[in-house]
């Protein structure tokens, strides 16, 4: 019998590149967890198909669903100013 176990989890913005990269296993060695086997993730298979990164996924899907501002990476976010308007981030 085939079965699926499926978490969700919910993460700040700043946190998707490192999400990506573990689900989607980017490193070429693992030092918490010396038992991955490498040569079997080409075994592994998405449920959902991207053909672009977590980020862009994630902000097309707020587009589209009109729920909010979309996710920018560290040296593209802005900072909020006191006096309530944005300011570019340093």
């Amino acid at each position: 019998m085939k079965y699926a176990i499926m978490r969700f989890q919910k993460h700040k913005s700043a946190a998707v590149g490192g999400i990506e990269a573990h689900n989607e296993r980017t490193k070429s060695e693992y030092k918490s967890n010396p038992d991955i086997d490498l040569s079997k993730s080409k075994d592994n298979y998405n449920l959902v198909g991207l053909h672009c990164g977590y980020r862009d996924a994630i902000n097309t899907l707020l587009k589209i669903h009109k729920c909010a501002l979309p996710i920018c990476s560290r040296r593209n976010r802005r900072r909020r100013n006191p006096s309530g308007g944005a300011v570019p981030a340093r």
